[in-house]
């Protein structure tokens, strides 16, 4: 047998090598490149985390935070008197518009007077003959010239007079609308407690200087006071925007209307037992 010479490795069937490709070499470098830059973006997190983690170890300083259910109570020196303690729920309902809305609306709509009124043709003076025969002119047949369709003629569909725009209103509900006006102003700092002796005579003048001192000038005001203080209510009903009422005159929209509500301390466990679902 003679032995055959081998091959060189060409001329082989064996698999070559591949050729690497320029692609692929950029291709390699982008990973490389990719790679640092994650490794790097992984070291700041880290940095950042352990930051976090020293800032929320450190101590912040105490502040001291104001209680809700105490409330102080003024004179008319807009001096403090003393406080007051609202534990009752009436001071803590949360706020929603949607009621407060309807309840406004149906309070507006009762004021409303049906003052407007049109004759329809049965009122109309005239029109008691028909104005020609039936047959044989030609002409539309009508049977009185105070039709709404003539000119001068009755109107259909109109004002009466009678109308009654009066929308219900739950008495729950109502409570529930007057409860929360009253804790989104005792939370926005609108309601003052107030305790003062009445006035010996009445006299505008005292009280507008009063208004000045308690820094309630040119502004809404709304006094919730008991009917014994007489000269006192004689003496603001001249000013212009203010306004006074008893806890039974209690309604939402003077509570909303006015900037600033002045209650008398003597009355809030009577307006607590009113609005108690």
């Amino acid at each position: 047998m003679q032995l055959k010479k081998m091959k060189k490795n060409n001329d082989l069937n064996l698999p070559q090598k591949p050729k690497k490709s320029p692609l692929k070499t950029n291709m390699d470098t982008k990973t490389k490149t990719q790679t640092e830059i994650k490794t790097s973006l992984k070291k700041n997190i880290d940095v950042v985390k352990v930051k976090k983690t020293s800032i929320k170890n450190e101590k912040k300083p105490v502040i001291a935070k104001k209680t809700l259910n105490q409330w102080p109570v003024f004179n008319f020196e807009n001096k403090q008197i003393g406080q007051i303690v609202l534990t009752n729920p009436v001071w803590k309902t949360e706020l929603n518009e949607q009621i407060v809305h309807n309840v406004i609306i149906s309070q507006q709509a009762s004021w409303r007077l049906s003052t407007k009124k049109t004759k329809g043709r049965g009122e109309v003076s005239g029109g008691g003959k028909k104005p020609w025969r039936q047959k044989g002119t030609g002409r539309a047949r009508h049977g009185s010239i105070r039709s709404p369709i003539w000119r001068g003629g009755g109107v259909t569909f109109g004002p009466t007079g009678q109308e009654n725009y009066n929308k219900k209103v739950n008495r729950k509900i109502f409570r529930k609308a007057l409860q929360m006006i009253f804790t989104n102003s005792l939370t926005n700092d609108k309601l003052i407690f107030w305790n003062d002796s009445d006035f010996k005579n009445p006299s505008t003048r005292e009280l507008n200087n009063i208004l000045k001192t308690m820094l309630l000038e040119n502004k809404k005001v709304l006094f919730i006071m008991d009917k014994s203080k007489n000269n006192l209510f004689l003496s603001l009903r001249n000013l212009k925007k203010i306004k006074a009422i008893t806890e039974i005159q209690l309604n939402p929209y003077d509570l909303v209307n006015a900037d600033k509500i002045l209650i008398l301390e003597e009355l809030i466990p009577t307006i607590e037992k009113k609005l108690i679902l």
